[in-house]
């Protein structure tokens, strides 16, 4: 009679507990993550939605947490993840996550470089801030682009004759756009960036690589300081991405948009 009640408690508990785990995975904490269009880092839904992408579900889901994605005008997303109208924000340099108080996963997801392009006629390259003289640069409204170049930006920005900003939902075609057209005499951006999206206008033969400013800078995932558990979040997502990156899986992914780990 005693082996049967404890027979029928074990049972009764076993079943208490896998109600609670199934409860606590079912319930597990949802994080809006924003990005814009910088394809091949973070695109649309779908088969190639960018590599930054592909690499931060994985990690977001092994991490413990659900995630839901949306693709958005940078500046928009920016000013959503600072004012906790979403949770995480993809593809921030860490010089914006300082300036905009937002809290860092310390674990780069990727690396950018800062590429200057011109039309296939110039014979411009790039030899330091003093060889823009004379120049219109594109760049796109609220992006980074490292400490040499966010400088002159600022100090220009008001003079559409030196820097000529471009918005909207995939601003980087905008900008190859008035290059080709003469509207700008040098894009910036990352290479893998400008190739892809001028090959999807068909105009990559009508543009040049010019050079590179700085060495390449780390890309991370920022959280909103407006989340109960911002902290914990970014060290949860950030030591599960360490983990990740010795995996088959993120070599997998890599190797879809062919890149490069950068060590």
């Amino acid at each position: 009679m005693k082996t049967t009640l404890i027979s029928q408690k074990l049972k009764t508990l076993a079943c208490s507990l896998a109600l609670l785990s199934g409860a606590t995975l079912s319930h597990a904490q949802t994080l809006t993550m924003l990005a814009d269009n910088w394809a091949p880092f973070t695109d649309q839904e779908g088969a190639t939605p960018g590599y930054m992408t592909e690499i931060a579900k994985a990690v977001i889901a092994k991490a413990g947490y659900s995630v839901k994605y949306e693709l958005i005008p940078w500046t928009r997303a920016v000013a959503d993840v600072k004012a906790g109208k979403a949770d995480l924000l993809l593809a921030v340099l860490d010089s914006q996550v300082k300036e905009e108080g937002l809290i860092e996963c310390a674990e780069p997801f990727a690396y950018t470089t800062m590429d200057f392009f011109t039309v296939k006629s110039s014979s411009w390259e790039f030899k330091g801030v003093s060889s823009l003289d004379g120049q219109s640069l594109g760049v796109i409204q609220d992006y980074v682009y490292g400490d040499e170049m966010d400088n002159y930006i600022k100090k220009y920005s008001k003079d559409e004759s030196k820097v000529s900003f471009s918005t909207g939902e995939i601003p980087i075609e905008t900008s190859i756009k008035k290059l080709v057209a003469g509207r700008i005499t040098l894009l910036l951006d990352d290479r893998s960036v400008v190739m892809l999206h001028a090959k999807t206008l068909g105009m990559a033969d009508k543009i040049r690589f010019a050079g590179s400013s700085g060495k390449p800078l780390p890309v991370y995932l920022a959280v909103s300081p407006k989340l109960a558990n911002a902290a914990e979040v970014a060290a949860k997502i950030s030591d599960t991405l360490k983990e990740f990156k010795k995996t088959p899986e993120y070599a997998q992914i890599l190797a879809k948009y062919n890149i490069t780990p950068v060590q």
